[in-house]
């Protein structure tokens, strides 16, 4: 499995920090010490692989916005105008093993995990824990769950099918789960092969437990470290795509009324780059600190219109912008969206740098409302009223609307509240309705195991042959 690189050979720097106490997160700075396996030693040692494994969740194929931009083309919300044999398989749901983009979102979650797991959950951190305090080996397995079970989750929605009762005993569709860190070459060749669907949300929400249990309830909120409530928020949408709804509106709701929505809805995509600006609205995010540290890069410079250095490459789809245009009132409408010359374009992303938001409040919101609309009809229409008034200017939903009315109006919003950060296939996955010609539960609408993996492991179950 060529993707998996030995921690001991890739970590060619200390990073000079294990908290934000120490200084701000992303300003990491070598230091002439190299760790090899030898002079991984102590906790602190590990502290630092683990700030690593954090930092990464911002590369391209994690969540920092080259999947998100292909899961939207595939969704029907998006268009690209890129003509890499890559592209054009993502455009026509043709992508096979070699896929630069799957190849490079495997390799790159993965990579994190592994990263996690070699801090946490590995013979070397077995070895340095088995003589540590408590606290902080806690905290080590914690921070390890939480970038596990968020990296296995983003990697089951694009491989394995979505989940169901039809699907979720199928052999071989889930993805491989790996809860170890390599330490040695035998490490890296151990083979493994793809859960079921259960197994694998099984064993996500089992370490978003934990982490949630065990993770400080306060970090300095724009360290780019997880929190209980960065830990809830995830566990909720990972219910909330389970089909889970109770449990769903059980988890957002440990988190809603601790965030708020900004007023402004720019706020939150323009902190990263405008001095002076901040949000209330985001829960978990991975921080850009400069223009060398763009934590959304690979999704801003996609969609942005207004750098005079390169030319926009995708847009919106005429479907999302004109359904969102007839929305009568939608101020985010005017706020995302233009028209030029009969093209159509997106402006959320016109910034320098950005923040690589994981989950915000905003989300939560409409997972509360959707989840919980047979359950607290009260509770579900303020969620979504929060949305409404925002977005128009007054609540759309009233209290005597429908669980199915709240339900419907939660679905419209996410559409347009999430566009352009890889959500639409997976909710119409969800509900079980069609993604362009091809039914929810199409392997077209699936990326094939890339290469990297399928050459050391020809075991594995392909989704394509």
């Amino acid at each position: 499995m060529k993707y998996i690189k030995l921690l001991i050979l890739m970590c060619c720097m200390v990073l000079s920090m294990t908290s934000c106490d120490d200084m701000s997160f992303l300003q990491i700075k070598p230091d002439d010490l190299v760790l090899t396996e030898d002079s991984v030693k102590t906790p602190e040692h590990l502290q630092k692989f683990m700030v690593d494994a954090y930092q990464s969740i911002r590369g391209a194929g994690f969540m920092g916005g080259e999947m998100l931009v292909a899961q939207d083309v595939m969704g029907g919300d998006a268009i690209t105008l890129e003509n890499q044999y890559e592209w054009t398989q993502i455009s026509s749901y043709t992508t096979d093993l070699f896929n630069a983009v799957g190849n490079t979102a495997w390799s790159d979650t993965y990579a994190s995990i592994n990263k996690a797991n070699f801090a946490a959950f590995s013979s070397k951190a077995d070895e340095i824990l088995a003589g540590a305090n408590e606290a902080t080996k806690n905290r080590l397995e914690a921070d390890a769950c939480f970038i596990r079970g968020l990296g296995h989750f983003h990697l089951v929605r694009i491989w394995g099918l979505p989940y169901d009762d039809t699907t979720k005993d199928v052999e071989g569709m889930g993805i491989p789960v790996r809860l170890r860190g390599t330490v040695s070459m035998d490490d890296a060749f151990i083979p493994v092969q793809r859960s079921t669907l259960e197994a694998t949300y099984t064993q996500i929400i089992t370490d978003l437990k934990f982490a949630a249990d065990n993770l400080p309830e306060d970090r300095t909120w724009d360290c780019g470290f997880a929190t209980r409530d960065a830990a809830n928020a995830v566990l909720a949408k990972v219910y909330f795509y389970k089909g889970d709804m109770d449990n769903a509106a059980t988890y957002a709701g440990k988190v809603i009324n601790k965030y708020d929505l900004d007023d402004d809805l720019k706020a939150k995509f323009a902190r990263a780059s405008q001095e002076g600006a901040t949000t209330k609205e985001v829960i978990f995010m991975i921080p850009s600190t400069g223009k060398s540290n763009d934590s959304w890069g690979a999704i801003r410079a996609r969609y942005r219109t207004d750098d005079p250095a390169a030319s926009t490459r995708c847009m919106p789809s005429s479907d999302l912008f004109n359904t969102i245009k007839a929305n009568n009132g939608d101020k985010r409408f005017d706020a995302f969206f233009k028209e030029e010359n009969g093209t159509y374009y997106t402006t959320k992303f016109d910034y320098d740098n950005m923040d690589c938001i994981v989950i915000a409040e905003n989300e939560l919101l409409l997972i509360y409302a959707e989840a919980a609309a047979k359950t607290d009809k009260a509770g579900a229409v303020a969620a979504l009223n929060k949305i409404e008034r925002r977005a128009y200017g007054a609540p759309r939903t009233s209290d005597a609307a429908s669980a199915e009315t709240i339900m419907a109006n939660a679905q419209m919003e996410r559409r347009f509240e999430l566009a352009f950060q890889g959500e639409r296939i997976h909710d119409l996955k969800r509900q079980h309705k069609n993604v362009n010609r091809f039914e929810w539960n199409a392997r077209q609408l699936l990326f094939e195991i890339p290469s990297a993996e399928s050459n050391g492991n020809p075991d594995i179950i392909k989704n394509k042959n």
